[in-house]
Formats: C-alpha cells, sequence, structure tokens
C-alpha cells in the first residue's frame, strides 16, 4: 500500500491506496530529462506507459529496469501517469546482447508484435509467446530464424490460419506437393480451386511450417533445415503478415 495525503476542509488525513503489480516486459526506454526513463511494458494484461525515476544515475537500484527485454515484476503507484516504486528482475536475457544474431532475431520478433499490443488489452498468448521466443534465443542453440518463424506461424494460427491439411478446403481432394493459401478465409486449396490471388505454398515450405508448427518452443533446438527453404519459408510469412494479422 502507498499513503497518499488528502484535506477535507480545514482537516489533513491519510488516503490509503493499493499499489499495481504485474509481471511485465520492457519494449522502449527513452530519456526523460537528465535522471528519468519513460519506459513501455507489455503485460498479459496489456501495455503499460511508466516513468522510472532518477534511474539514469549510476547508483540507481532500478537501472536494471531500463533495459529492453527485461522481464521483471513491476510495481507501480497509482498515478495518472504511472510510476514504477520498484522491480524485481525475473530474467534480463542478457544473453540476446551478446549475439548479434540473436538479438536482431529478437527485435525482429519484438517489431512485428508490437502493432498487435494495445493498452488495456489482455494478450495473455501474446505474452507467453515473446517469454518463449527471447529464452531461446538467449539459452537454447536454435537454428537462426527458427524462432522467428515459429513466433509468426503462431500468430498464423492464432487468426485461425493453418497450414497443416492434407485436402483441399473447397472440394475435398488430396493436395500434391504444392498448395494454395486463400488469405482471406485461411483455406488451404488444390491447384484447380485456387485462383490468381491464393498464395502459392511449395512442399519444401509446407514440410518446414508443419515440423515448425508441431514442434514445442523448448525442443526447437532438435530441428535443422537448409537455410535457404527456411528462408523462403519465413518469407511466405512475413509477406503475408501485414494483410492478414494487422
Amino acid at each position: 500500500q502507498t499513503t497518499r495525503w488528502r484535506w477535507h476542509g480545514n482537516v489533513k488525513y491519510k488516503e490509503r491506496t493499493l499499489e499495481e503489480k504485474t509481471k511485465g516486459i520492457v519494449i522502449k526506454s527513452y530519456d526523460s530529462g537528465d535522471r528519468d526513463k519513460l519506459i513501455t511494458i507489455f503485460t498479459p494484461q496489456g501495455l503499460v506507459c511508466a516513468k522510472l525515476k532518477g534511474v539514469n544515475s549510476p547508483l540507481s537500484k532500478l537501472k536494471f529496469a531500463k533495459q529492453c527485454f527485461c522481464f521483471a515484476d513491476f510495481v507501480f503507484a497509482p498515478s495518472k501517469f504511472p510510476v514504477v516504486t520498484s522491480a524485481y528482475l525475473i530474467d534480463s536475457f542478457y544473453d540476446l546482447t551478446k549475439d548479434y544474431d540473436r538479438f536482431d532475431e529478437a527485435s525482429k520478433i519484438l517489431r512485428v508484435a508490437k502493432p498487435l499490443m494495445k493498452e488495456n488489452e489482455p494478450n495473455p498468448d501474446l505474452f507467453v509467446a515473446l517469454l518463449k521466443s527471447f529464452k531461446n534465443l538467449a539459452y537454447n542453440n536454435v537454428q537462426k530464424n527458427v524462432v522467428y518463424a515459429k513466433f509468426l506461424l503462431g500468430l498464423f494460427y492464432n487468426q485461425g490460419y493453418g497450414f497443416e491439411s492434407e485436402q483441399c478446403s473447397n472440394c475435398g481432394s488430396i493436395l500434391n506437393e504444392t498448395r494454395y493459401l486463400n488469405l482471406s478465409s485461411g483455406e488451404v486449396l488444390c491447384n484447380f480451386c485456387k485462383n490468381q490471388y491464393n498464395q502459392k505454398v511449395t512442399y519444401g515450405m509446407n514440410k518446414v511450417l508443419k515440423i515448425i508448427g508441431q514442434t514445442d518452443y523448448d525442443k526447437l533446438n532438435t530441428i535443422k533445415f537448409s537455410n535457404q527453404i527456411l528462408l523462403d519459408t519465413l518469407q511466405l510469412l512475413l509477406n503475408n503478415y501485414t494483410n492478414v494479422l494487422i
């Protein structure tokens, strides 16, 4: 609890208000004057913008909380603009900053996730997927771009888009090596039912999507693909990301 002094007429009294506490990931940080930082925190309940007072001081105990990717329990003083009064570090994912490729992949994941983050709009599935992605990139020896593809694929699945169907959604025929994705409906179509607007998914891409989709985050280090087919699959997801998910 925090205590706030209030006046009622000539009488001064104490008003006790509850502090708010939540787990969150810092996704943005910038200076506010010489000593303070403004940070954007993604929580399971949505985005929170808050101030870290005096955190630019070398003696500040909350210096860790201004770093991007910081995962912590944050405590906020109740006010119109939240102020972080304390924070308890859970994981800094510090290893991400020691390897350029891992840091770059984590940054790309965060970039595609940001448009889906809203203030006062809970998205616990996205929050968990981000944590699992950062954990894999920081601590597991996973092939480059596999975590990125897994994260993107999860976003498609959450919107009802499936890639693993072996039958045409329109005529019911068994799909051959190449199939086509109807982005407006999420249906998978055969060569005869497709139209010029459907997205081609080659046999190799479909195999990569199927394996990644069926593999849990903590097992991603057990799968390997040729770099080119993985890049082609990732590009398939990225090319359609804006139209489908945002």
